[in-house]
């Protein structure tokens, strides 16, 4: 069987770069009066998350065979879930971190902060329903 084609996979993972980076910068926006070793913490954390779930990406991207021939779809759904818990909510906070940036040169710092701060609480909301419906509720409630 085919693979997928390289050019996908480098524009792919390029707007995946670009994601994280943008939600890197809110972030980083957002801790930039907390603490040193909390920040440095939580950029950490961050920063791992990130090159998990890409690194994931990437294994299941060069193997689709690994994924085609499996019995069991379980690798599967872990990249699925995977990917679409870390990186939806990350575009929805990078599209609002790109409206503060336009809303800090506009009005100003603390409306670019305010922002930040929602749509943070609005990406983490969305994280913890997609976890939910994943994994408590998709668990054990599947019907064909």
């Amino acid at each position: 069987m085919r693979g997928i084609p390289s050019s996908f996979l480098i524009l792919f993972f390029s707007l995946v770069f670009l994601l994280e980076l943008i939600s890197y910068f809110g972030i980083r926006i957002l801790l930039k009066h907390r603490s040193k070793k909390i920040t440095s913490y939580l950029t950490g954390f961050y920063i791992a998350i990130s090159i998990l779930n890409s690194g994931l990406l990437l294994f299941a991207f060069v193997n689709p065979e690994l994924i085609r021939q499996a019995k069991n779809y379980t690798l599967f759904y872990i990249v699925i879930s995977a990917g679409f818990i870390n990186l939806f909510p990350k575009l929805i906070f990078s599209l609002l971190t790109i409206v503060s940036f336009i809303l800090r040169w506009l009005i100003g710092k603390r409306a670019q902060l305010l922002l930040l701060t929602g749509s943070l609480l609005i990406s983490s909301g969305i994280l913890i329903m997609i976890a939910y419906g994943i994994f408590l509720i998709g668990l054990n409630n599947l019907m064909v």
